[in-house]
């Protein structure tokens, strides 16, 4: 496959559903307060210039003709300068239905500020791992949207479009945000590479042929060493160059390929259960199984029956809801409660994290997790059996055995044990419970929950802490 194609099979997962858009007029001085967001953002200055703001101090200042992505929906806030005080947005836009529209004149007259933003609505569930990886905001200053016509000329398009009301005009603003998304991710991967390890992979050109054939045909009996020589690598250079550019070994790249596909093939009842192995690349019905239990903590079946959103498994809604409609927003609801939870326990709830399930073995999840706690100034408690000493810290056979004060407990145990081991981290007062990807017990997380900790389930704080 071409190189380019690289991108187009990255997002082909994502399912742009629908937007909300807005356009702003503001004045003077004047600050809104966004939060976080499930979806994809973006912000174009029409006229004027506004200032980007993150919690961590971090402001970008955009001016006329720029465009601001952000892939994750990341937190910020928009003002007509940095430290102005700041409105919540909901406060000026309670209403933020997908497929609607609104216009908001802010500040003081005359208005010399002009933006037009919207919120693309996709299923998370479908991010790939490199997708999760981009940064939180992707700045194209105006001279680069000027090199790249269709990008520009669209972008100088959308605002008379949605102020349109003819038929058909909802769907052309999808149509023409969707594309907006892609040409901004395509100019970001060929002219702001060096500001993302995963935008140099998809520039990359051996790795960017692996990922292809990882994203388009991961049915195919893939190995280290074929993916090696598609890339045109030796064998090390192409897994030590894939890890430091993808953030995750090539195998482990495919197989969360392989069974996000399977998850998407077991919500559909339309696909028969016993063809969906062949489908996404294993030879026999018993290596699915086992990897979609080891990665989820279920079966294949359970899943069906269950059919799992995001976090967690909803089971007794779904029991008692069986429109659709009623089911996406409920999970849309889950989505956001779940962003909420992740940012408070990673920023509010303390500094001091039990690893449950952390070894000296370097090869399992829980040795890197805590290598990237630690690098964003945590404090890791190895708990293990064998309470070994691992990155400097003293291990302990239990969470009771901890001599001082737990903030959060992560847990990296199977499923079935999970729940155990939050019992016990309600009995030693922990803040929260953070249960690892793949980790999911409904009713421990309803008995955390209504002990009064904070708590999420089949995430990674690896991935998610430095999206913050």
């Amino acid at each position: 496959m071409p190189q380019a194609d690289v991108l187009s099979e990255l997002l082909k997962p994502l399912r742009l559903a629908d937007t909300y858009c807005s356009r702003w007029l503001a004045g003077g001085s004047w600050g809104i307060a966004g939060e976080d967001d499930s979806h994809a953002v973006l912000h174009h200055m029409v006229r004027g210039t506004c200032h980007i703001s993150f919690a961590d101090g971090e402001v970008i200042r955009l001016d006329e003709g720029d465009l601001a992505v952000f892939p994750h929906g990341t937190a910020h806030s928009f003002a007509s300068a940095p430290g102005r005080a700041t409105t919540p947005l909901r406060s000026v836009l309670p209403d933020l239905s997908p497929g609607s529209s609104a216009s908001v004149t802010i500040g003081s007259a005359p208005a010399d500020t002009e933006i037009l933003c919207a919120s693309l609505h996709y299923d998370p569930t479908t991010e790939p791992a490199l997708y999760r990886a981009l940064p939180r905001v992707l700045v194209l200053r105006s001279h680069l949207l000027r090199e790249e016509p269709l990008l520009h000329h669209t972008l100088d398009c959308l605002p008379r479009e949605n102020a349109r009301s003819a038929p058909g005009s909802p769907l052309v603003s999808l149509r023409a945000f969707e594309m907006v998304f892609v040409l901004a991710l395509r100019t970001a991967m060929e002219r702001l590479a060096e500001s993302s390890p995963a935008l140099t992979a998809l520039r990359h050109e051996g790795i960017g042929r692996a990922l292809t054939a990882v994203y388009a045909a991961y049915a195919q009996p893939w190995t280290v060493e074929s993916l090696a020589r598609e890339a045109g690598m030796s064998r090390s250079a192409f897994s030590r160059t894939f890890r430091s550019l993808v953030g995750e070994p090539p195998a482990r790249h495919l197989l969360f390929r392989r069974l996000q596909e399977a998850r998407r093939l077991l919500a559909d009842p339309s696909v028969p259960q016993q063809e969906i192995h062949k489908a996404v690349g294993y030879g026999s019905h018993v290596g699915f199984h086992l990897a979609f239990r080891k990665e989820y903590g279920m079966t294949p079946g359970e899943y069906r029956t269950r059919r799992l959103g995001p976090r967690t498994a909803t089971t007794s809604y779904h029991r008692a809801h069986k429109d659709p409609s009623q089911e996406h927003e409920a999970e849309g609801t889950l989505m956001d409660d779940t962003r909420q939870a992740i940012r408070k326990i990673l920023l509010e709830s303390g500094d001091t994290w039990a690893v449950v399930g952390l070894s000296s073995n370097q090869s399992r999840a829980a040795y890197g997790v805590a290598q990237t706690l630690q690098r964003f100034g945590k404090r890791i408690v190895p708990v293990h059996p064998k309470a070994e000493t691992v990155h400097g810290e003293q291990g302990y056979a239990s969470l009771a055995e901890i001599p001082f004060p737990v903030d959060v407990v992560d847990v990296f145990v199977n499923s079935d044990l999970a729940g155990q081991v939050a019992d016990e981290a309600v009995a030693i007062g922990a803040k929260a419970v953070w249960f690892q990807l793949g980790v999911i017990d409904d009713a421990a997380f309803d008995r955390t929950r209504a002990a009064g900790l904070d708590m999420v389930m089949d995430r990674c704080p690896a991935i998610e802490i430095p999206r913050l």
